[in-house]
């Protein structure tokens, strides 16, 4: 799952893994992603922005931690505020704009460490 408020940034990402053979479902607010994680059981990841209106990405991640199966995460930024990433870790962190090589790689080594 791509999870972004920004239509634009979402669509590339999207492009990227579906270029790439994944399966992809798309959300432009925590709320919806929340409710697709509960009719889509197939989701295994979710690259979500950190800084989102309404329910930020670190928001919707623990969010995510009270749901009945697990997640993985990765976070994509363009801020540059630490605070705004507590708890991220640098191998879950992608800093915008980042090219498409690097989302693949960072998709494939979340994947293959679940």
């Amino acid at each position: 799952m791509v999870l972004d408020d920004d239509d634009r940034v979402r669509q590339v990402a999207v492009e990227a893994l579906r270029e790439a053979g994944c399966r992809v479902v798309e959300a432009g607010d925590g709320e919806a992603a929340l409710e697709a994680l509960l009719h889509e059981p197939a989701i295994r990841l979710v690259i979500t922005d950190i800084a989102m209106p309404g329910m930020t990405g670190i928001q919707f991640a623990r969010r995510v931690q009270d749901l009945p199966r697990h997640i993985e995460l990765l976070f994509v930024t363009g801020h540059a505020d630490p605070s705004d990433m507590e708890g991220v870790s640098e191998d879950r962190l992608i800093r915008k704009p980042y090219p498409r090589r690097l989302l693949l790689e960072r998709v494939r080594a979340v994947l293959a460490e679940a």
